[in-house]
């Protein structure tokens, strides 16, 4: 599904300032992505939000219920999307290996099913610092 990483960028980069802010402390930015993505590439199946089972109730091997904030079928694909909207703070290593590591407990308890797949991971975020996006 390379067009999901075209679609993501777009919302980032085209779409993202053209919405109104929600009263949420993410600014209602993973309920528009998650729309904006919905639209776009039209998933088999789409995880429901605040999801801790990788999109089908799934548990991990840790047995932690992680929440992965969007995650998308598609045929024998899968996109996985860790959403950050920040304003000031920067994007950490932890954070990346803490995305990596979600994905890696669902993938290990379930690899009988999920081997199947072809899992695509992202990070999608908005931060700007100033006013230039990162």
């Amino acid at each position: 599904m390379e067009e999901v990483e075209i679609y993501s960028w777009f919302f980032i980069y085209k779409e993202w300032d053209k919405l109104q802010r929600m009263p949420f402390p993410d600014k209602g930015f993973e309920e528009s992505f998650r729309k904006h993505i919905y639209e776009r590439i039209k998933p088999d199946v789409m995880s429901n939000i605040k999801d801790t089972g990788f999109g089908l109730s799934y548990s991990s091997l840790s047995t932690v219920p992680h929440e992965l904030d969007v995650i998308c079928s598609k045929k024998h694909e899968k996109s996985v999307f860790e959403l950050k909207h920040y304003s000031e703070s920067r994007i950490t290593k932890e954070l990346i290996f803490t995305f990596l590591g979600k994905v890696i407990d669902f993938y290990l308890k379930n690899v009988q099913l999920l081997s199947h797949y072809k899992i695509t991971m992202y990070f999608v975020t908005i931060n700007k610092i100033g006013s230039s996006p990162i």
